[in-house]
């Protein structure tokens, strides 16, 4: 095994494990993606191993068709399939799959209803639809469709919703699933036509094999051709989500996403549970949707075999991506289709006052930290202009060290200056670097600079704060600077070294702003005066994207590039 693979097999162990340890001594949901990536990395490790489920081999067969499923009859809702050995498709394909006559199983009519969401649909193409369902299912159907729509002909078994525009598409969905009396609903999104080729068994079939999945989507193939597997995978953090088309696993032959594009089944209870967010129209009510279930730990599939008819590929424009932001408080959004979208925090209700109340337990939004990073440019301009002394120290030096920027759930600036110029420091509000600002002193050593809600430390040292001695000759005339945050910031000497005798051993890993823990003693010698054991502080709300929960207690890169590994 090379070293790039025990690498990322380490990093996804690692992963799993800090979602767990999170959660441990807490009630709350088990996110099923956590078995498929251990599952994931066992086989990699030993390829004849699929954990529960026997020999790699036969893995790829249906369970019913050769696998191991120790699933029993009685919770079976549709026949096993058997392989056959025919021509399909093309003639040198000569592997086919199908049912297995069984007595076992109810009433297809009695396991699943088709909701199709037809207030935008042709009237022709709706019942060409319902036609293609109707010669192969015999089903219930509930359609959503405009008043004054009429259908013909009749169709037994077919219930009508009629919605006027003003009713939002995820009400009137939430009306047609309280209508279903099935265990599981195929929500037939965007279609065309409906053939042989849509097996709606295929789907069920795969949701009865595996619990923790609660919905099975296929691929679909569009009007000019286009076929597109619909398997998305999502995640947000930082205030931020990203999508991206593909998969990591599979099983059964189908891809495991957390999010899908096209027609799906839908277990029944899951919707009555968890229903569509009420006001929503259009596609962000799947992606809000998706994006609710996922946080509660449940899983998506798409089937590339089975194949819907659609009349194109799903689309999102920046109105639609607007609303998830306002759902989500997302200050940016990568589409699946590679467009990034970013908004205003005032446009998707993200407040920057009382920060302190907000990096108790969650990242500092990244317009907020704009914020602050603009009264540090600032700062650093009144300096070169009146030609003072300055130095990052503390936690900015420390947020220097490990970010280069500020710890994002930091909301102050610690900075050291020359006692000697502490009356030019008084004139900063006077000047158009500190417009706005105000100062509170406490003595000559140190007073509070405060701007738009933030605040910057500035305590001064009698003597020479950037002791440039220590550094070999040739060095000793340029201060040492880091990039923070896109200006180049004065820091100690060697800030390293700096940050390692202040801030203690330990100092590349992360702890909670000293602030938002309980003060034990302030007059106490012990390095933990000020600390709690545990690394973060609990989340109203753990599952958020910004909840310091859901980051580990090392490292960089998951606040500098969190979707570097998704």
């Amino acid at each position: 095994m090379g070293l790039e693979q025990k690498r990322r097999l380490a990093s996804t162990i690692a992963d799993v494990r800090r979602e767990i340890h999170r959660l441990s001594g807490t009630k709350g949901f088990v996110d099923a993606k956590w078995a498929v990536k251990l599952a994931g990395i066992i086989e990699e490790l030993d390829p004849r191993v699929t954990v529960d489920n026997g020999p790699r081999q036969k893995e790829a067969l249906p369970p019913s068709a050769g696998g191991t499923s120790t699933l029993p009859k009685a919770k079976r809702h549709v026949c096993p399939e058997i392989i056959r050995k025919y021509r399909y498709d093309v003639p040198y394909c000569q592997l086919g799959v199908d049912l297995e006559n069984c007595d076992y199983v109810p009433k297809f009519r009695d396991v699943l209803t088709a909701v199709l969401p037809a207030r935008s649909w042709e009237p022709l193409v709706t019942n060409i639809v319902i036609e293609g369902i109707r010669s192969n299912y015999d089903i219930p159907i509930i359609i959503i469709a405009p008043p004054g729509e009429k259908l013909y002909p009749t169709f037994k078994g077919v219930t009508v919703i009629t919605a006027n525009k003003d009713i939002e598409d995820s009400d009137v969905m939430n009306d047609a699933v309280n209508r279903v009396k099935t265990p599981f609903i195929f929500l037939g999104l965007s279609l065309t036509n409906f053939n042989n080729q849509s097996s709606l068994e295929r789907l069920v079939r795969v949701l009865d094999e595996l619990d923790q999945t609660v919905v099975a989507s296929g691929a679909s193939r569009d009007l000019h051709g286009r076929w597109n597997h619909g398997c998305l995978q999502g995640r947000m953090a930082d205030y931020q989500a990203h999508y991206a088309a593909g998969y990591y696993y599979s099983k059964y032959d189908c891809m495991f996403c957390d999010d899908v594009l096209n027609p799906c089944v839908i277990r029944t209870e899951l919707l009555n549970k968890k229903p569509f967010t009420k006001g929503l129209n259009g596609q962000v009510v799947f992606r809000d949707w998706f994006a609710t279930i996922r946080v509660l730990g449940y899983l998506a599939l798409s089937c590339p075999d089975v194949m819907f008819y659609t009349t194109g590929p799903v689309k999102m424009n920046e109105k639609d991506w607007l609303v998830m932001a306002k759902q989500w408080k997302l200050e940016q959004i990568q589409s699946y289709d590679g467009q990034v979208f970013s908004f205003p925090c005032e446009s998707v209700g993200i407040s920057c006052f009382f920060p302190l109340h907000t990096v108790f337990s969650y990242l500092l939004p990244p317009c907020c930290r704009a914020m602050m990073d603009k009264l540090t440019g600032n700062i650093v301009r009144f300096a070169k202009r009146n030609n003072v002394r300055y130095q990052l120290t503390w936690g900015s030096a420390l947020g220097a060290v490990k970010m280069g920027s500020r710890i994002p759930w930091d909301f102050d600036t610690d900075i050291w200056y020359d006692c000697r110029d502490f009356d030019k420091w008084q004139t900063f509000p006077d000047t158009p670097e500190g417009k706005g600002c105000s100062l509170t002193v406490f003595d000559r050593t140190y007073f509070s600079i405060h701007c738009q809600g933030y605040f910057v430390d500035m305590g001064c040292y009698e003597t020479k704060i950037d002791r440039l001695e220590f550094l070999p000759r040739g060095y000793q005339n340029i201060p040492t600077t880091i990039n923070h945050s896109g200006h180049d910031l004065i820091v100690p000497p060697n800030p390293g070294l700096f940050v390692r005798n202040c801030i203690g051993l330990g100092d590349l890993k992360h702890k909670a702003h000293w602030r938002t823990k309980k003060i034990v003693d302030l007059t106490s010698k012990k390095d933990d005066a000020h600390y709690n054991p545990s690394p973060w502080n609990y989340c109203n709300d753990p599952s958020h994207h910004s909840c310091l929960m859901q980051f580990p207690t090392d490292g960089n890169l998951p606040f500098t590039d969190p979707f570097l590994h998704v």
